[in-house]
């Protein structure tokens, strides 16, 4: 299982369409990319990834959200330098915003079960 965003890439490229499609994305505002980390990644979509996050350095606007600190990304992108040099193009002129906590849904969860119970 991948990244939905690397599955549009990776089938894009056996297309031979990656080139449109990351016209297309360049052109967005915005890219979320939810849950980075959550799933492995092939070497192909270690590398589209990498590339698509490059090529929106200082251009666009992307929007990333992990459980994973900066330090376990080589588990992400399996390359110790292309992290690296990723978390370096991430990181200039970011907003980091960490959130530590109870999980939303599983407080909602647990609402649910006493409202039940009651």
């Amino acid at each position: 299982m991948r990244l939905p965003w690397v599955n549009t890439l990776l089938e894009a490229q056996s297309k031979y369409q990656l080139s449109r499609l990351e016209t297309r994305i360049q052109k967005l505002d915005l890219l979320i990319v939810d849950e980075l980390g959550y799933l492995s990644l092939s070497e192909a979509g270690v590398k589209l990834l990498f590339s698509l996050f490059s090529n929106r350095h200082e251009r666009k606007s992307t929007l990333i959200t992990t459980n994973l600190p900066f330090e376990e990304w080589d588990t992400v992108f399996k390359d110790p330098a292309m992290t690296v040099a990723l978390v370096d193009r991430l990181a200039h002129h970011c907003h980091l915003v960490q959130m530590n906590g109870d999980s939303y849904r599983f407080k909602q969860s647990l609402k649910a079960q006493e409202t039940t119970a009651s």
